[in-house]
C-alpha cells in the first residue's frame, strides 16, 4: 500500500501542473513546488523530470475523462451509438484546449502520445463495438489495425486542438466518427 503523503503530494503536484496547463502555460520547476506546497526532492521523486510531470498530468486527465463517458455497447458500430460518446470527449477537449495542447508540446511529442494511444487502443478493445472480436487478447496486446485507429485518431485530434481556436465539437466528432466507422468495415484479422 502506498504512503498516503506520497499520494497526497504527487497530487498536489498534478494539481499544480494542471492549474497552469489550464492557463496555457508550462510551470518551471519551481513554479509547481512552490503552488504545490512541496519540496523540489519530492517533486523528483515523484516525476523525475517536467516533460515526465506533463506526460503524467495529461495522461491522468484524458483517463479521468474518458471513464466518465459512456462507451457505446458490444455489437455493430453505427454512428449512432459512436457520436454520443465522441461529442462528450471532443467537447471536454474544446473546452480544456489549452491544457491539452500546452501538455502536448512541453511532454515531448513521444512520451505523452505513445502513452495516450496506448490507452485509446485499450479502450477501444474494451469497451468499443470495434473491439469486441479482440476481447480475448492477453491484456497489452494491441492488434496493428486499432494500433493505427488509435493513433491515426490522435494524431487528427492532436491537429485539431494545434491551433489557437479549435472548430467546433460538433464538427470534429463529425470528422472523428467518419474515420472510426471507416475501420468497422475492416476485417478482423487485419
Amino acid at each position: 500500500m502506498e504512503d498516503p503523503r506520497a499520494v497526497r503530494s504527487r497530487e498536489q503536484l498534478m494539481r499544480a501542473i494542471a492549474e497552469f496547463l489550464e492557463q496555457g502555460v508550462a510551470p518551471t520547476v519551481t513554479d509547481t513546488v512552490t503552488r504545490a506546497g512541496v519540496s523540489r526532492p519530492t517533486f523528483y521523486q515523484h516525476f523525475g523530470d517536467l516533460q515526465t510531470a506533463y506526460a503524467e498530468t495529461g495522461l491522468a486527465r484524458v483517463q479521468q475523462q474518458l471513464n466518465l463517458i459512456p462507451m457505446p455497447g458490444v455489437g455493430e458500430a453505427s454512428e449512432a451509438q459512436v457520436t454520443p460518446t465522441w461529442m462528450a470527449l471532443t467537447t471536454h477537449l474544446h473546452d480544456h484546449h489549452a491544457f491539452y495542447q500546452t501538455a502536448l508540446r512541453e511532454a515531448g511529442s513521444r512520451r505523452l502520445s505513445d502513452r495516450i494511444v496506448a490507452f485509446i487502443a485499450e479502450r477501444i478493445i474494451r469497451v468499443s463495438p470495434l473491439g469486441a472480436p479482440y476481447r480475448d487478447l492477453p491484456a497489452g496486446e494491441i492488434p496493428d489495425h486499432i494500433l493505427v485507429l488509435a493513433a491515426g485518431l490522435f494524431a487528427l485530434i492532436g491537429r485539431w486542438l494545434d491551433g489557437d481556436e479549435p472548430e467546433a465539437p460538433a464538427r470534429m466528432t463529425e470528422r472523428i466518427v467518419a474515420v472510426f466507422l471507416s475501420f468497422s468495415s475492416r476485417p478482423a484479422t487485419a
